[in-house]
């Protein structure tokens, strides 16, 4: 049976300047302030690089999105 996470253990914690979304002790994506435009933020795409700006509700809900979507299927090959 696959084990499912807990929603309470998703949170956001702060590491410096930047944001870090972690799932129990799971890392899952990094959002961090443009070193250019004040206000605007950044965070790593799957591929390494890092996204367009945006600012930081879209870009946390980029990281978000991406960890749940993992979550997803890693859920669905454990269980089959």
């Amino acid at each position: 049976m696959a084990k499912l996470i807990d929603a309470r253990q998703i949170a956001w914690r702060r590491d410096g300047a930047d944001w870090v979304l972690y799932a129990g002790r799971r890392r899952f994506g990094r959002v961090w302030p443009d070193s250019r435009y004040p206000g605007m933020w950044r965070s790593t795409l799957a591929n390494g690089r890092p996204s367009d700006m945006a600012n930081i509700t879209w870009a946390k809900n980029a990281v978000f999105v991406a960890a749940e979507r993992e979550l997803q299927w890693s859920t669905r090959n454990e269980a089959a």
